[in-house]
């Protein structure tokens, strides 16, 4: 996604615009209020490590569900104008097997799917997935 985006920027007239990959599963290496924007593609519990990095008026686009749970966690975490949109269905693309089993990996719950013991397990859901 990250190298999509960097693409895109790259063939913008926009000059003001740092992409970064992090994980939520460390402590993030960021500064208080270092970011006006993240883009979150993970579960509920990851989007509550980014209060501390997200500057005051920032926004946090994200796919998440228990959409209820995430506002209420947000509050408390000191959000003060919590507004959420929900879509009713998204679609994902990977470009290859390695692509979704990177995605699926980092998703919490998952076992790692980029380990040998588990291909048979990512062959079963990339068989079950819907093609487009």
């Amino acid at each position: 996604m990250i190298r999509i985006a960097k693409q895109l920027l790259r063939d913008s007239a926009v000059s003001n615009v740092e992409f970064v990959h992090a994980t939520t599963k460390t402590e993030l290496p960021f500064a208080d209020g270092q970011f006006d924007l993240i883009y979150d593609r993970r579960g509920p519990t990851s989007i509550l490590n980014h209060s501390r990095v997200l500057a005051k008026g920032g926004t946090i686009i994200g796919i998440h569900n228990a959409i209820e749970t995430v506002q209420e966690r947000l509050r408390q975490k000191g959000f003060q104008h919590v507004e959420i949109e929900t879509y009713g269905e998204v679609v994902y693309h990977f470009p290859n097997e390695r692509e979704l089993a990177l995605f699926l990996s980092d998703t919490p719950g998952n076992p790692d799917y980029m380990l040998p013991v588990n291909k048979d397990l990512l062959r079963q859901k990339r068989n079950g997935c819907r093609r487009a």
